[in-house]
C-alpha cells in the first residue's frame, strides 16, 4: 500500500472496541498511527481518520483510498450507522496542500466542518460510501473473533467485486445481442 496517515481515534471507545479498531486496522496498513496530539499532519500523503468503534474488513481501506483516487476527490467519508454519527473519513493529499489547520482540526471534522472548508462547486469532491459496501462496521458488532469477521467480510466484498466485474459485460453484451434480434425482426417486418 502506498504511504499513508493513520488516525485512530478511541474517544468515546470502551477498551475492547478499541482492541477490535486497532487490531482490524493494523492488519491492513504498515504505518504507526499518529497521536493527533503530538504528530504533525504530513500534506503530500492522504490521511486516514477511523474512529475507535468501527472495525474494517480485510481490504476495506484500499476500497476507501480507490474511491479517494478519484479525480476531483477532496474527502472520501464511510458513515456508520448506530449511537451517534461515527465516521471514517479519508482526507486527499491535494486538499491537505492548501489547508492551513492543524492535524486535531481533520480528527475532530464533522459534517459542518466539511460544509465549510471543502468546496462546493464540485459534486466529485465528497463522496459517502455506505459501511457494507466497503467492509467497515461498528466494532460492539463482529463478535468474537475479530479477525475472522474482518477476513470472511473482505472476502465475501472482493468476490462480489469479481462477480460484478464479470457480469456488468455480460449484461452489456446480452442487451446488445437482444437489440440486434429486434432490429432483425423489425426489418423482417418492414420487409
Amino acid at each position: 500500500m502506498s504511504e499513508l496517515q493513520v488516525v485512530l481515534d478511541g474517544r468515546g471507545a470502551r477498551p475492547e472496541e478499541r482492541a477490535v479498531a486497532a487490531a482490524t486496522l493494523l492488519a491492513q496498513v504498515d504505518q504507526t498511527l499518529l497521536d493527533p496530539a503530538t504528530a504533525s499532519l504530513r500534506r503530500d500523503i492522504p490521511l486516514l481518520v477511523v474512529p475507535g468503534r468501527a472495525a474494517l474488513a480485510r481490504g476495506a481501506v484500499r476500497r476507501v483510498l480507490a474511491d479517494l483516487a478519484t479525480p476531483g476527490r477532496c474527502l472520501t467519508c464511510v458513515l456508520l450507522p448506530g449511537d451517534g454519527l461515527l465516521r471514517v473519513a479519508a482526507w486527499a493529499p491535494r486538499w491537505l496542500a492548501d489547508w492551513q489547520g492543524s492535524l486535531a482540526d481533520l480528527v475532530d471534522a464533522d459534517l459542518a466542518f466539511d460544509r465549510e472548508h471543502l468546496p462546493t462547486g464540485s459534486p466529485l469532491a465528497r463522496a459517502w460510501l455506505r459501511a457494507d459496501a466497503v467492509g467497515v462496521s461498528a466494532a460492539a458488532d463482529v463478535g468474537a473473533d475479530p479477525a475472522g469477521w474482518a477476513r470472511r467480510t473482505g472476502l465475501l466484498l472482493d468476490r462480489d467485486a469479481v462477480v460484478a466485474s464479470v457480469r456488468a459485460p455480460l449484461g452489456a453484451a446480452r442487451r446488445r445481442m437482444a437489440r440486434r434480434g429486434q432490429r432483425r425482426s423489425r426489418d423482417q417486418v418492414l420487409r
